[in-house]
């Protein structure tokens, strides 16, 4: 491919993503898991009374929150020391992530394939793009968006290893690692058996060397870990994560009742990019084009990324609890894994169509900018997700003096997340416990407290009421 072609389908591959987050980024609502990590990143960042270990959402909430290592929580918390407290900071971080996730897959392509095809890293990442979850997770603040960043570094370090024998590029991976398991948890864990795979499937390197250099990635991690559980808070938010999240999601929590649902999951959430692929196939098969030279060199590789993707994505069967959005970090992989399967004709149909492939992709660029900025400015302060309650929540916050308990009926107090849109827009306490002492009420129209809260406050959907003691 030419480098005009291969750098206009690139560009075409990043307007993609920027398209699919646009017209949330300026809107309110997202997902329940990535308001209450806005939520704790906003409180390390101004509450004097949060630190870094010690993550809360409010007084009336959980006093600590170890549900998840922290780090992507601490990197949002910077964003709004250095951005301020707008309602946008966190979908734009989470975009962010995005950019810099597909900029280090094009930096993983270019180690590995460039020197054989070269300006072809669009394709990987238009495949990894056409992901259904990428699009969704890049609008919803998961954490593992700031993971998939570190394992790619962590890939990439044991790559260039690979490829030079320089034993830093080891210790760095490790660093990666650690990084990404503050992020995540045991999920991250997966680039330990990249060198395994390399040396199984791209031959390169010695078995000696790449198991003497998984076993050291691995002591160097076990090293950094202990050390960092030498602080005592750390070691105490660590032992609360491990009960609270890791063993109750082998013991108690359930989401799928089949652990083979990742991989069904994985398997529905490819089809688009395989989908282009056999297009790519059925057009090259009719024009009669021939194979390229380097077409096992490419398929040694697209087993290497089948194996490092599949080491990110079958360990979530250990366990019942279950989302396709677990197996982020593997979906890099999965989308360079497919194009390299596929790059031989691929390669082909672009030299054979690089005239007018260009012009398609001029227009593509042009369209999906202008579809970009349609979407952001159309989409700007409207509520996109949890229409009605978020219409009404916002409205409530700029009703109530910001940092205020709130009276709520016993209904609204059990949904968390009615809990966490207060945080986040007001940084509104909810409360039940002697509501009649507090001088505004949110309800859902129970009428409990209505012979106390007599005066009406305006909102703008119908579903929930605020009313203020007169």
């Amino acid at each position: 491919m030419d480098k005009l072609t291969g750098n206009r389908l690139l560009w075409m591959a990043l307007l993609l993503l920027v398209t699919l987050c646009s017209s949330l980024l300026l809107s309110h609502g997202m997902f329940m898991d990535g308001v209450i990590y806005a939520v704790i990143g906003k409180q390390v960042a101004f509450d004097p009374q949060a630190s870094w270990w010690n993550l809360t959402l409010s007084p009336q909430w959980d006093t600590e929150f170890r549900e998840h290592p922290p780090l992507a929580m601490w990197l949002l918390a910077i964003c709004y020391k250095i951005l301020g407290d707008h309602d946008y900071v966190e979908k734009l971080y989470s975009l962010g992530t995005g950019i810099v996730t597909a900029l280090l897959l094009v930096r993983c392509w270019k180690m590995t394939i460039t020197s054989k095809a070269p300006h072809t890293a669009g394709w990987p990442v238009l495949f990894w793009v056409t992901i259904p979850t990428i699009g969704w997770a890049y609008n919803n603040n998961i954490l593992e968006n700031t993971m998939g960043i570190f394992t790619l570094l962590s890939v990439i370090a044991q790559i260039r290893f690979a490829q030079t024998s320089r034993w830093w590029h080891i210790f760095l991976a490790a660093i990666w690692l650690l990084l990404a398991f503050l992020c995540k948890g045991p999920f991250a864990l997966f680039p330990l058996a990249t060198l395994m795979v390399y040396w199984l499937c791209v031959t390169n390197i010695s078995f000696g060397k790449a198991f003497k250099a998984s076993v050291l990635q691995l002591l160097v991690w076990t090293g950094l870990f202990v050390l960092l559980l030498q602080y005592p808070p750390a070691h105490d938010f660590f032992l609360g994560y491990w009960n609270k999240q890791v063993v109750e999601s082998f013991e108690k929590e359930v989401t799928v009742t089949n652990r083979f649902q990742i991989v069904i999951n994985l398997a529905i959430e490819l089809l688009p990019a395989i989908g282009i692929c056999l297009i790519v196939a059925a057009v090259r098969r009719f024009r009669s084009l021939q194979e390229n030279s380097f077409r096992n060199y490419a398929y040694k590789y697209g087993f290497f990324f089948l194996l490092v993707a599949l080491s990110a994505s079958l360990p979530i069967m250990i366990s019942k609890k279950q989302s396709t959005f677990y197996a982020m970090g593997s979906m890099p992989f999965f989308a360079m894994s497919l194009a390299c399967f596929f790059l031989p004709m691929l390669q082909e149909l672009s030299v054979q169509l690089a005239k007018p492939m260009r012009k398609v992709l001029l227009m593509l660029i042009i369209l999906l900018a202008g579809t970009s900025l349609t979407l952001m400015v159309t989409g700007a302060g409207k509520a996109r997700r949890d229409t009605a309650m978020v219409t009404d929540i916002i409205a409530t916050c700029q009703q109530v003096p910001r940092g205020s308990t709130i009276a709520v009926c016993s209904h609204v107090n059990e949904q968390y997340n009615i809990r966490a849109y207060m945080l986040r827009y007001g940084s509104l306490h909810m409360t039940n416990h002697e509501p009649a002492q507090k001088q505004f009420y949110f309800s859902d129209g129970c009428g409990e407290l209505d012979s106390i809260f007599t005066k009406k406050a305006p909102l703008p959907e119908p579903s929930y009421q605020l009313s203020i003691k007169p």
